[in-house]
């Protein structure tokens, strides 16, 4: 589910594991916390393709995730390509959690300047 309020998606993930990504047009790059919340490890990058969703669900239940941050550049452009393409990929993932019974807590976090 897609959480547009910090203070309800921190409630909602407090003393859990957050994964973040990072949406590219052909890659994903993931990260994971630690379950304080205090320490941000990279994962790895996933292709986007038939299988991106899926693994993404495997990842989320091998190493319990709470919820996901997805960055999203705020400053640029709202109607660009890559704003438009990052939002429907996390309509897409939000979509498909519901779908196999994971009602995870999503995020979008500002990545402008990064």
């Amino acid at each position: 589910m897609l959480i547009r309020n910090i203070k309800e998606f921190l409630k909602l993930t407090n003393n859990k594991r957050l994964m973040s990504l990072d949406i590219g047009t052909k890659k994903i790059g993931l990260a994971l916390s630690d379950q304080k919340q205090l320490i941000v490890t990279p994962l790895k990058t996933i292709s986007k393709n038939k299988l991106f969703l899926p693994n993404l669900i495997k990842i989320v239940q091998d190493f319990e995730i709470g919820g996901i941050i997805i960055g999203y550049p705020f400053n640029q452009n709202l109607k660009s390509k890559s704003c438009q393409m990052i939002r429907d990929v996390s309509k897409n993932i939000s979509n498909f959690f519901f779908k196999n019974n994971f009602d995870l807590p999503i995020f979008f976090w500002d990545e402008s300047y990064t």
